[in-house]
């Protein structure tokens, strides 16, 4: 120890191994017994330590990494009062509890990779013992992203390596000969100290091992930069001006230690845009790219405030909305997913590293976005065009055209946003009849009907007027007409794609509309059902008729049944035609024709009923006469309104009937029983309106007398009978599963009776022709049609009549005894019996 010559001021020059703090023993270095040093303090001069030896920065494309040689040496203080030789207790297996790394004072032991070297021994310069140098190795300094609040990727920067106490220690000291003279051995002190680190209050501590603060990777220093400078880039809803028709990307390229960035030229050529699989040189062309600086990026780095770690910029983009001769866009350039590509190497930082090529996709944040975040870049408006125009009938479809007209879009166009121009004037008197828009390319292409009509005078849409020949019906008409060469004007803003973008005021040239469609008007239709047919009279007219002589022919007409074509299972008769005359300015014209057409047929015969294999009876429904359109034309050629070219009306001529088809099977000998099943169907059966029958409801006879109930059991069972059916629902055609009727089982059991004929000798074992009578009304379609009594007749097949009467019989011959001789004398004896039934065909009995 060492004497101040004032109280309370000595320093003991103490060993690590019985230093507690600057104040306090304690016994050895695993002991928990403490001793207080009152007098004076402890310095803990007799310890090891852990010293930076050297550093080296690895920085390729295949490595990263910094070398930290460690010397583990007695306290350099003590100088040559303190000689040993060291030994050290770092391990792989225990290196991120024994070591600790920090960069800018925060703790990055779980971050980076630490390996640890085996350790080599060197002479101490001034102790002469060996010191211990070993390696660590840092590697994967790089996190996954970025932390909060920093627009930079950690980790760089300045290194500090914290060593644990206890990871060196000393083994051998000075030598050294004791013994008498005749036995002298020579000895070596052992001290045990390990390693500390003294603080200025005077406590133990870990080894710190830091260098001088550095802003680049330097020789010999603990500093590490691995990480290459980035991109960042946040997407705002208004970058996109869909008024101004551009894009502005603003985006930061930044570095913890930024050095430089070749943007800085202002050159926006240097980027490179692409959107979807356009050509990226002539897209890239076509647009123009302007590049601005907004302002210098700092944070606090090493403590330094303000520190620059990299610049803001601006990008805007015109030009993307491309427009053709007619000033007009197609719908599509250019418009998508936009994308900016920035080529390596275009940021620097202090250390060399220079940023990776960049793709920042719009929407998609950089870094760490997310691919379902890009945004489509769309300023491109759509445009119109007519696909299709129909001078003849005043229909055009209006197809409007972008690449973006999915969810979002508004589709406005109105009648009242088309403006007509006819013969260079526009006119108030067309009327306008949109429809739509049909989708025809999913999410592009659209398109209305637009329908023209009312090409007419302002005195009306029809002319009406009592012919020169009378007609049925008193009177007639025919539209008026009117035209010339259409325009369409179109108002800016009736379609508006997903994006915003709204399409431009547009003209469209229709061509030249000059008068309207010939017309067939309705006039009377008569039902006649006692000879199975309908009369149609019906009109067409056009105020420019052509060619009186051409009659439309039965062969131009096409009869349906519930939107089937019978054509081949009716007949149609052109009664008559009369024209139809009257005088437009002054002069007689023929206008049009009426026709009287009789339908015929219309119920089917009882044979082509058997042979369609149905279940009901077909010819009923919604019965249509369509004209072919090219059946008559107007001088301009225009051919029928196919609007009008269809009569129509609700025919049912057909009441509710009975089906019944005889099996032998019916027939069952063994349980002496009879089955009669039949339906009661129509294809128009109406459920709410029809009763089903009950066994009290039938009349059943056998061999035309009614068997007494009380011995023979009758029974009756209906199921609902379903088919397939194309019929007229809600005045459409459908084709779906209905109840067309029902299905009924007649069952006759006891047939067979022990007695077999009355008093009078009359037989009543029930055997015979069975026949059935079922009543009325009792079945109701929706026409209002209701079924006739009817009567079927076991063998003979409904509604064809086909086949014979059929006996049921299951009753058996029957043997009766009618009387008895013996004679004793003779030794004979003569039974007299006979053999009986009702249906006696012939006897084979012989005395065998």
């Amino acid at each position: 120890f060492k004497e101040t010559g004032k109280a309370n001021t000595i320093v003991i020059q103490a060993p690590e191994a019985i230093f507690e703090n600057n104040k306090t023993f304690k016994l050895s270095t695993d002991s928990t017994t403490q001793i207080a040093f009152a007098n004076g303090t402890i310095n803990p001069k007799y310890r090891t330590e852990w010293v930076k030896e050297s550093t080296k920065v690895t920085n390729t494309g295949a490595e990263q990494k910094i070398e930290i040689k460690l010397r583990g040496r007695t306290n350099a203080e003590a100088g040559t009062d303190y000689v040993s030789n060291l030994q050290s207790l770092l391990t792989q297996a225990k290196i991120k509890e024994q070591v600790k790394i920090y960069i800018d004072n925060t703790d990055i032991t779980d971050v980076v990779t630490i390996n640890v070297g085996d350790s080599t021994t060197t002479a101490n310069a001034t102790t002469g013992a060996n010191d211990v140098l070993q390696t660590l190795t840092l590697t994967n300094f790089e996190e996954a992203s970025r932390r909060t609040g920093k627009n930079y990727k950690e980790w760089s920067g300045n290194i500090k390596v914290e060593v644990a106490q206890g990871t060196l220690k000393d083994t051998t000291g000075p030598t050294f000969t004791a013994g008498p003279a005749n036995n002298r051995v020579t000895k070596s002190i052992t001290y045990g100290n390990k390693n500390m680190e003294l603080t200025a209050n005077g406590t133990r501590a870990n080894n710190n091992i830091t260098t001088a603060t550095v802003k680049k990777n330097t020789d010999n220093s603990l500093f590490a930069d691995f990480i290459k400078p980035e991109f960042t880039y946040v997407y705002a809803d208004g970058d996109i001006n869909h008024t101004n028709k551009t894009l502005t990307v603003e985006f930061d390229v930044t570095d913890k230690y930024f050095e430089s960035t070749k943007l800085s030229n202002l050159n926006g050529n240097q980027i490179t845009v692409n959107i979807d699989d356009y050509d990226t040189t002539k897209l890239n062309n076509a647009i123009t790219k302007t590049l601005t600086k907004v302002k210098d990026l700092t944070d606090t780095v090493d403590g330094e405030e303000n520190a620059k770690i990299g610049e803001r910029y601006k990008l805007v983009i015109s030009g993307l909305e491309q427009k053709g001769q007619d000033g007009l866009p197609d719908g599509y350039t250019y418009s998508g997913y936009l994308s900016l590509e920035f080529a390596a190497e275009t940021i620097t930082d202090k250390s060399g590293n220079k940023s990776a090529s960049q793709t920042i996709m719009i929407g998609k944040q950089q870094p760490g976005g997310s691919d379902s975040d890009k945004k489509v870049v769309d300023v491109v408006s759509p445009v119109w065009s007519t696909n299709d125009v129909d001078t003849d009938t005043g229909s055009i479809k209006l197809r409007v055209t972008d690449k973006y007209l999915g969810t979002g879009s508004k589709f406005n166009l109105t009648t009242d946003k088309i403006k007509v121009i006819v013969n260079g004037k526009e006119s108030t008197e067309i009327v306008k009849k949109l429809t739509g828009p049909v989708e025809i390319v999913k999410d592009q292409v659209y398109e209305y009907s637009l329908n023209l009509s009312n090409f007419e005078p302002s005195t009306g849409s029809y002319t009406e007027f009592t012919p020169i020949d009378p007609i049925v019906g008193g009177t007639a008409k025919y539209r008026n007409e009117n035209g010339g060469d259409i325009l369409i004007k179109i108002n800016a803003g009736a379609v508006t794609d997903q994006y915003e973008n709204g399409t431009y005021e547009q003209t469209l040239e229709l061509g030249n509309i000059d008068s309207t469609c010939p017309e067939i008007y309705d006039v009377q239709k008569t039902i006649d059902v006692a000879n199975n047919k309908v009369t149609y009279i019906f009109n067409i007219t056009d105020k420019n008729y052509y060619n009186r002589e051409d009659l439309i022919t039965t062969d131009e007409m096409h009869i349906f049944m519930d939107g089937i074509n019978v054509d081949d299972q009716i007949t149609k008769t052109m009664v008559k035609s009369v024209e139809i005359r009257t005088t437009i300015d002054g002069e007689i014209k023929t206008v049009g024709h009426q026709y009287t057409l009789d339908v015929g047929s219309i119920v089917e015969t009882n044979p082509e009923f058997k042979a369609s294999g149905r279940t009901y009876r077909d010819l009923s429904g919604t019965l249509q006469v369509k004209v072919d359109p090219e059946a008559a034309r107007d001088l301009k050629g225009n051919k029928i309104n196919v609007d009008t070219a269809t009569l129509s009306e609700f025919v049912d001529m057909i009441k509710p009937e009975v089906k019944y088809t005889h099996s032998e099977s019916d027939i069952n000998k063994t349980n002496k029983t009879y089955t009669m099943s039949f339906d009661m169907v129509d294809k128009y059966y109406d459920s709410t309106k029809s009763t089903d029958l009950e066994i009290g409801d039938l009349t059943i006879k056998v061999d035309g007398k009614e068997p007494d109930w009380t011995k023979v059991t009758k029974g009756l069972q209906v199921t609902d009978i379903t088919e397939t059916v194309i019929y007229t629902e809600n005045n459409s055609f459908v084709t779906k599963s209905k109840l067309v009727g029902k299905h009924y089982v007649l069952t006759l059991s006891n047939l067979e009776q022990l007695q077999t004929k009355d008093e009078s000798g009359n037989y009543i074992s029930y055997s015979g022709v069975v026949s059935v009578e079922i009543p009325a009304d009792k079945m109701v379609d929706t026409a209002g049609n209701k079924n006739n009594i009817t009567t079927i007749t076991s063998g003979i097949e409904l509604p064809s009549g086909e086949g014979t009467e059929t006996v049921v019989d299951v009753v058996d011959p029957l043997a009766e005894m009618l009387s008895t001789t013996a004679s004793g004398k003779d030794g004979t004896a003569e039974v007299t019996f006979k053999i009986t039934d009702k249906y006696y065909a012939s006897s084979t009995l012989t005395s065998d």
